[in-house]
């Protein structure tokens, strides 16, 4: 008989006895009774039945006794032993056929036995329990009646009333073993599962070698949520369970291993021990699984994507994903969920994309799956869509739930999780003022929730407040020691603070807690990109209608950068190129040096000894300069070159003109919307001239989208010079103010590889002493490409209006910047 394959099926010793003991009842019948069994031939015919019958071969037997039956339909000895041997056989629908024809008060106790039984494997138990009622009725001391009708009621969900059933024969039976079988089972539909587990140890204290009971501890330890134990209790006791019921339960174990790997430790690292092992399990099994049907070998494929997922293991989701032979229209949401989510990690979002809508069009409740395709959306760059979802579910999620029917009110998750996510995409597409407002709110009911504190680091952080954001994330460490995402978020502000030792630590740490953590991953490849060799150059060529700086020039400037040594220093080797035409000839002046930066908490300082490019004159030099981070706002600069590279030109070319300069920044950085530089510069020209000048800017971000951006700026600058006729541009004062606007577009985006493009303009009056202000102005437009996270190019052309001497020139120049690391 077949029952339920998480709890334990009805004893079957019990109905093995009754077979045999009806056999032998049958078999004296037969052999005492003759006459009453017609003609002598029919009794020989009657007496071989019983025998195949008792040897199992049922289907023979029955087509005697339906031939005896047929010939003598009065003769009830023919109809009861049909109708027992019907229930053998299992064609339980064709023994209570007959039933009409059975009187219940007269039939023998193994007919009525029989004929429950059968109505019991039919679960129609209302029949069952009348005609076990009947024989218990009828002979009030057959325990294998009784244990039938406990049985019965048990089934139809009547246990008070079947337990009393069997405690009574128990009282008058003490530690009978059928009895105490019975009674588990009654327990067991009860769902009493601990009351059953100790019955059955009761069995087994007295007869070790119980099967059913031995079966039924296996099968209530899987149901306890020990599957491990039960599959281990079951490999030692090999053929106590069908082989669908071992399936299920190696199927439990697994399952039980794959939700184990997901559980964090002290540290809130995952216990991937478990996962690596359901990993092992389930491949194991998907080897031996050819001989079993297509839906065993799904169900396995299925398990072993959500076990690799658990580890990170991406491409090898993927991979058993792909090998799966139903379209994706088929598959359960938890497999397309899964391999959507691996997508998105291995940065597919166009393949992750339409599986998340299959979930979403299915199964609009699925939370998990609906905060995914917001991801999505935003992996996609479909920021309206993800906006949409994302705020769609915040105002959908109730932030309690409960407190209905008796429950007790609670915090709901999904509200908190729903709410920072909307906030998240704001940041995603570029709204970080509109992301932080909304945390902030959220934190401000939650003080205390490190998972929020760790996003508003995050979000400071591409701010470019990483002192805010190192404050933020400790904070959030402390409430919660081993949050990933805090210590994450500490790292990199660390990084941007110069912190590099103490960022590589939580590095460690992050990488040995989770190795194979998506974030982990991306910060290990953030300090593999920050400890490679860097190329920065800068050139342009230009040409004017004027000659104050040349009809024509060109200039370069490139550092390459070494890997970084200790952490602290870097060092490079640098040169300087610049020409330029003159009516009185072609100027050139060429510059090389090596040098040494130092970069240390806040504080970045770099030394460069150089020289001349000129084989005629060595002139040896030096150029200091520092970088303070006073706090996330204010940054001091400073610096001093003994050959300065503003020396212009025309003046080296006429008198051999050199000079050194010094000069002193101070930003105040607000946040990535709006700062203020300004700078001071001293130069002492060895011709006597001495220049002074004063700039600053306001830059202000006007208008942001995720695709487009507009940055207006406010500049001024001053200058002024203590020698008169110079054969080099050289106001005594002169005053310029401009307002520019520069606006940008993303054009394309797939996580690392960008591509933009800028369209800037500028309107300014330029005012000279002894000529009075005129108009100027420039635009410019220029391109941007980023093919991965360690080479990025810009490049553009730009035309100016500008004043020298009261007279306008035109310039049209050509312009790259590069930065290379490798």
């Amino acid at each position: 008989m077949i029952c339920h394959k998480a709890v334990v099926t009805r004893p079957r010793r019990t109905s093995r006895i009754d077979s045999w003991t009806i056999i032998a009842i049958l078999g004296v019948l037969a052999a005492l009774s003759p006459p009453l069994l017609a003609a002598p031939s029919d009794a020989g015919l009657h007496h071989e039945a019983l025998m195949q019958a008792r040897a199992g071969q049922h289907e023979d037997a029955l087509g005697i006794l339906a031939s005896l039956v047929k010939r003598h339909p009065g003769e009830a000895p023919y109809l009861y032993d049909y109708v027992t041997v019907l229930g053998w056989a299992e064609r339980d629908a064709e023994a209570l056929s007959h039933l009409d024809a059975i009187d219940l008060e007269t039939a023998p106790v193994y007919v009525l036995e029989a004929l429950a039984k059968s109505a019991r494997n039919l679960k129609r138990f209302p029949l069952s329990i009348r005609i076990y009622r009947a024989a218990a009725h009828r002979f009030p001391e057959r325990i294998q009646s009784a244990l039938g009708l406990a049985m019965s009621l048990a089934d139809q969900g009547n246990g008070e009333e079947a337990a009393a059933v069997a405690g009574r024969m128990l009282q008058r039976h003490p530690g009978r073993s059928d009895i105490l079988n019975t009674l588990a089972y009654v327990q067991l539909q009860q769902k009493n599962y601990f009351q059953a587990l100790a019955t059955y140890e009761r069995v087994l204290a007295s007869d070790p070698e119980n099967r059913t009971a031995m079966r039924g501890r296996i099968l209530i330890t899987a149901r306890l949520g020990a599957p491990h134990l039960a599959a281990d209790m079951a490999a030692r006791t090999p053929g106590m369970l069908t082989a669908e019921e071992l399936d299920a339960i190696q199927r439990d174990r697994t399952a039980m291993a794959i939700r184990w790997g997901r559980l964090p430790d002290r540290e809130d690292a995952p216990a991937s021990r478990d996962s690596e092992r359901a990993i092992a399990s389930l491949r194991a099994r998907l080897a031996r699984v050819p001989g079993d049907g297509p839906p065993v070998r799904a169900k396995l494929q299925y398990d072993l994507m959500e076990a690799l997922y658990d580890q990170q293991r991406h491409g090898e989701v993927i991979t058993t994903f792909e090998e799966l032979d139903s379209p994706a229209q088929a598959l359960p949401d938890r497999v397309l969920t899964t391999a959507a989510g691996a997508y998105l990690q291995l940065k597919a979002p166009d393949k992750s994309l339409p599986l998340l809508q299959i979930v979403r069009q299915r199964n609009p409740e699925n939370f998990d799956a609906a905060l995914m395709l917001v991801y999505t959306h935003v992996d996609n760059e479909n920021f309206d869509e993800a906006r949409a979802l994302a705020n769609s579910l915040s105002e959908q999620e109730p932030p309690w739930r409960g407190g209905q029917e008796g429950t007790p009110l609670q915090p709901n998750p999904h509200k908190l999780e729903a709410d920072v996510t909307a906030a998240l995409v704001e940041a995603f597409a570029g709204d970080l003022e509109e992301a932080q407002a909304r945390l902030e709110t959220l934190l401000s009911n939650a003080p205390n929730n490190a998972e929020l504190r760790s996003e508003l680091a995050h979000i400071n952080l591409w701010r470019g407040l990483p002192e805010t954001a190192l404050r933020e994330s400790r904070i959030a460490r402390a409430l919660r020691p081993g949050l990933l995402n805090a210590r994450l978020a500490e790292a990199v502000a660390r990084l941007e603070l110069y912190d590099f030792r103490n960022s590589h630590v939580l590095l460690r740490e992050a990488e040995q807690r989770h190795p194979r953590a998506p974030g982990v991953k991306r910060l290990r490849r953030t300090w593999t990109v920050h400890n490679m060799r860097e190329l920065y150059l800068t050139s342009g060529y230009g040409k004017s209608t004027g000659v104050q700086e040349g009809s024509e020039d060109f200039n370069i400037d490139a550092w390459l950068y070494s890997q970084p040594l200790k952490y602290r220093y870097r060092p490079f080797l640098y040169t300087h190129f610049a020409t330029a035409r003159f009516p009185e000839g072609d100027a050139r002046y060429g510059r090389v040096g090596v040098g040494l930066e130092y970069r240390e908490r806040r504080y970045r300082l770099v030394s460069t000894l150089t020289r001349d490019d000129d084989d005629s004159n060595v002139n040896a030099g030096l150029a200091l300069s520092g970088l303070w981070k006073l706090t996330d706002h204010w940054h001091l600069g400073a610096g001093y070159d003994s050959n300065s590279n503003d020396i212009p030109l025309r003046g080296r070319l006429n008198e051999q003109v050199e000079g050194w300069s010094g000069k002193v920044d101070l930003t105040y950085y607000f946040h990535e919307s709006r700062r203020i530089d300004t700078g001071l510069q001293y130069l002492d020209f060895n011709d006597g001239n001495i220049r002074n000048n004063a700039s600053a800017v306001l830059s202000q971000r006007l208008f942001t989208r995720p695709h487009y951006r507009l940055d207006g700026s406010l500049g001024a600058y001053a200058s002024s010079n203590t020698r008169d006729a110079a054969p080099y541009f050289n106001p005594a004062r002169d005053l310029n103010l401009d307002i520019s606007l520069v606006n940008e577009w993303l054009q394309f985006r797939r996580y690392e590889r960008a591509f933009r493009h800028r369209l800037g303009f500028s309107l300014g009056s330029y005012y000279q002493k002894g000529f009075g202000a005129k108009g100027v102005g420039g635009l410019f437009y220029e391109q941007q490409w980023n093919p991965d996270d360690t080479f990025e190019i810009s490049y553009g052309v730009s035309r100016a209006r500008k004043a020298y001497d009261g007279a306008m020139e035109n310039q049209t120049r050509l312009y790259l910047t590069l930065d290379w690391r490798f």
